[in-house]
């Protein structure tokens, strides 16, 4: 995922600029950014400080790596409930198998004798 380009104090120091009266369109041109960037940033951090907006940050990486660790965890549990499973399956294939390479052998072997 891409990274912003402005920092939790710089995008405060945006908003409070837009919030003391300066007009959308050239805070916008001031910062490089577009409008709806602004609005954005206004519908998340709007009314933080900056050590609330640090805060906020921390705990949406801290979410997003849970959810990561959750969803590996997930996948283990699944893996280890189909493994059995699997054995069976495979058991079960791996007997088929055998019983029809024995009797290719002996048919083969029948076949060599006749002849």
């Amino acid at each position: 995922m891409k990274g912003s380009r402005f920092s939790e104090e710089q995008i405060i120091g945006v908003l409070r600029e837009h919030e003391a009266g300066a007009k959308t369109e050239e805070v916008c041109r001031r910062h490089g950014i577009s409008s709806a960037t602004l609005y954005k940033w206004k519908s998340k951090y709007g009314g933080l400080e900056v050590s609330e907006a640090r805060r906020l940050k921390s705990l949406e990486d801290e979410n997003r790596r849970l959810k990561r660790l959750l969803a590996e965890s997930m996948l283990d549990n699944a893996a280890l409930m189909i493994a059995p499973i699997r054995r069976e399956c495979l058991d079960h294939i791996g007997i088929f198998n055998e019983r029809l390479l024995r009797r290719t052998l002996l048919d083969t072997n029948d076949s060599e004798v006749t002849q």
